[in-house]
């Protein structure tokens, strides 16, 4: 998704300025960073753990420019 469009979104979704919307997506990427611990203790089978974090691999990937 093109950045223009990113800063749209933010300012849509009523954060005060594009700083804050990075803060924000900052804090999910930090929650998200702790996904295989937290899948794997509550029995998520590790073949589903792995798809997850292919999927969250290539959405870092696509959009780690976002990132202040």
């Amino acid at each position: 998704m093109a950045f223009k469009a990113i800063q749209k979104l933010a300012t849509t979704a009523s954060f005060a300025n594009w700083h804050q919307a990075q803060q924000a997506i900052e804090e999910i990427v930090d929650s998200l960073s702790g996904f295989r611990d937290v899948a794997l203790f509550l029995g998520v089978k590790p073949d589903t753990v792995r798809l997850i974090e292919k999927q969250l691999d290539t959405c870092w990937q696509d959009n780690k420019g976002l990132l202040g």
